[in-house]
């Protein structure tokens, strides 16, 4: 899973390789040994590094009984642990668990775009099912077992918080500073996680990872739509005063791709991950939802350091805290199961500014708002609408205003719709 990495990190002539072990399955850069027997009767036992959510496989859940409460209780707790990992851990791409409750095995599996369960089996009547569970498991590569071979751990920050290099278009980026993580935290959804990085040669830049919906444009290609438009609607004789209120407005794309399983196939959360299964044809589970939000300091962001906060996650997550137990499991066949098939993507902008709700210059702010409006106008004359203004997505930059953000951007005749909203009700994107 690395060697692509460091062949592409050699050729591009970085100094500071990853090692073996740290590249390895995201974990971290510790060796996680066994405790060894003591040589004397004095001597204490070597005590194992605390878990981490970074070098878990697959989560799971026992319990000796099987009835509703046991079984509702188990799948909330397997939730949490498989969001959790998703949510801490950008080299996972999927992740497998699987609950037992005392002879019902069942396997799990959850992707950024739907949540799917097997039929339960009695393992004491059905070993062969059971065997060939923990065989495949045993020996199935990294990226079937839901790690993205194109992003490998790099190293611990002087805050102790993790850092990885991430492939984009076959060049290698090193992140420098988590600039926003917190969709993450949702396991379906776009999951989107921005960072600044740093090149090869130390330029700074901006690197976006999302799971876009399958129909959906990638964002270069909106940006390269949304100035052909506005050159073509520009009247005629002011086509470079036009591009010049426009263009350097707009986030730079330096590079982009869809993101390649084994270097082959577009990662799909349908295609790839489910090998085109229909999910029409399963049946939908009612789920008991938290009775409260994770707090804060216990968010992604709080949670990218390598050890003790992960134990921590882990013991809580291992406990009923925080939820009340239904008393019966709800099957509903006609019920609309959500399964969002989505295609991962990523983006580099050249430019790393500063949001406007960040920027603490009034001059600074009146001068990119001015310069925004002004490109907005000629982007709404081109028949294109933005739909996510706020203020995480307009920037300072060097004198002058930037638009960012144009995922959700469409034309005014697009008359399709998504499940999702784009309003925001804070922006710590900068």
């Amino acid at each position: 899973m690395a060697k692509n990495c460091e062949v592409l990190m050699k050729k591009e002539g970085w100094k500071d390789l990853p090692k073996p072990l740290e590249a390895s399955h995201g974990t971290t850069n510790e060796t996680r040994e066994s405790p060894q027997p003591p040589t004397n009767t004095g001597q204490k036992f070597k005590k194992s590094p605390p878990p981490s959510v970074h070098g878990i496989t697959s989560p799971q859940e026992f319990n000796k009984n099987s009835f509703m409460e046991d079984v509702q209780n188990d799948i909330i707790k397997l939730m949490w642990n498989m969001s959790g990992i998703l949510a801490l851990d950008p080299c996972r791409r999927f992740t497998l668990g699987f609950t037992i409750e005392n002879r019902s095995f069942r396997l799990w599996i959850l992707n950024r775009g739907t949540l799917l369960r097997s039929q339960a089996f009695d393992f004491f009547e059905d070993q062969y099912s059971l065997v060939r569970v923990f065989l495949s498991f045993a020996f199935s590569s990294a990226e079937n077992m839901g790690w993205d071979p194109t992003i490998t751990f790099s190293h611990c920050d002087s805050d102790n918080r993790r850092q990885y290099n991430i492939i984009v278009d076959e060049k290698v980026y090193r992140t420098v500073t988590t600039l926003s993580d917190y969709p993450a935290d949702n396991p379906l959804g776009r999951a989107a996680r921005i960072w600044k990085v740093e090149d090869a040669q130390g330029n700074t830049c901006v690197l976006k990872d999302l799971w876009l919906e399958h129909d959906r444009l990638e964002e270069h290609r909106i940006y390269e739509n949304i100035v052909k438009d506005v050159e073509e609607s520009a009247e005629p004789g002011c086509e470079e005063e036009t591009m010049n209120a426009v263009v350097p407005h707009l986030l730079t794309p330096l590079g982009h791709c869809r993101v390649k399983v084994s270097g082959i196939a577009d990662d799909d959360t349908t295609l790839v991950m489910l090998r085109g299964y229909d999910i029409k044809k399963a049946q939908a589970t009612d789920l008991m939802r938290p009775s409260q939000a994770n707090p804060a300091q216990k968010q992604s962001f709080a949670y990218s350091l390598p050890h003790d906060q992960d134990a921590e996650y882990i013991t809580q997550t291992s406990q009923d805290s925080g939820f009340q137990v239904p008393q019966r499991v709800v099957l509903q066949e006609t019920r609309k199961i959500p399964n969002d098939q989505r295609y991962h993507y990523r983006i580099v902008f050249k430019e790393y500014a500063t949001t406007i709700y960040n920027e603490r210059s009034l001059s600074n702010i009146i001068l990119a708002l001015a310069d925004v409006l002004i490109a907005l106008q000629c982007i709404h004359l081109a028949g294109w609408v933005h739909r996510d203004i706020s203020g995480g997505n307009l920037y300072y930059y060097k004198d002058r205003g930037l638009i960012g953000d144009l995922e959700y951007a469409k034309k005014v005749e697009d008359q399709s719709q998504y499940n999702v909203r784009t309003v925001r009700s804070f922006h710590p994107s900068s």
